[in-house]
């Protein structure tokens, strides 16, 4: 929900995006009855207006995370092996979204950011080139087949922007189905090198962050739950 931190909702996964009014600008409400401003991570990057009829515990999907630390090193770069996309990001513009279709995903709330603050995660978790990407404003970063191939996330470089212990949690789908859950912790400078294990054959990935406190270390803060990602290994079994 706007605003909020460590909260939300559970909602019915077949509404359509086409069913939802934006929420109402600049503070986010919904003036007609019966409805909450929250973010939707399948439809748009702008918070919506749900329905409290659709929404509430009986509609929480039975899901087993796992809460694990990742590995943190800042000299050994997983190998994207043979048939897998690694992608650098190096190609794209800097301050720009990523487009839809770059390597064969479709991008939601995603953008690249130049690695020119050292005193941030941003360049922590650059590590070929000069940009990574990141979660614009904090929300969740999701990825789709832009051409209905099913895809593998297996690895990535990750550091948190600002917080340290920053939760990072990754959720692949598969038909609306969840296939991984998973929240890795990651800090602020150290890079986190996060092997994915069972995302295979996903049609969508959904990058979401929560909590962590301020590094009092970083400089142009804005104390939001960004993180930057690099080197992701991608494959289209």
């Amino acid at each position: 929900m706007p605003g909020a931190i460590n909260a939300g909702i559970c909602g019915f996964k077949h509404l359509t995006c086409s069913q939802f009014v934006p929420c109402t600008s600049p503070n986010n409400v919904c003036y007609e009855p019966g409805y909450i401003c929250v973010h939707h991570p399948l439809c748009h990057t702008h918070p919506i207006c749900y329905p409290l009829s659709m929404a509430g515990e009986p509609f929480c999907p039975a899901i087993t995370s796992r809460l694990n630390t990742t590995i943190t090193s800042s000299n050994t770069i997983p190998v994207c092996g043979n048939h897998s996309k690694l992608l650098t990001f190096d190609d794209l513009t800097p301050k720009f979204a990523i487009q839809n279709g770059y390597n064969g995903i479709n991008w939601d709330n995603s953008a690249v950011q130049l690695s020119n603050n050292a005193r941030s995660g941003y360049t922590t978790a650059t590590v070929s080139g000069n940009v990574t990407s990141h979660n614009v404003n904090g929300f969740p970063m999701t990825m789709r087949s832009a051409n209905g191939a099913l895809f593998t996330l297996n690895s990535a470089a990750v550091a948190a922007a600002w917080r340290d212990n920053l939760q990072l949690t990754v959720v692949g789908y598969r038909s609306n189905a969840v296939i991984a859950s998973d929240t890795f912790i990651v800090q602020v400078f150290t890079v986190s090198y996060i092997t994915f294990n069972g995302y295979s054959g996903l049609d969508t990935a959904i990058f979401s962050t929560l909590g962590g406190t301020v590094n009092p270390n970083t400089i142009g803060s804005n104390g939001g739950t960004h993180f930057a990602m690099d080197n992701l290994c991608l494959s289209f079994p």
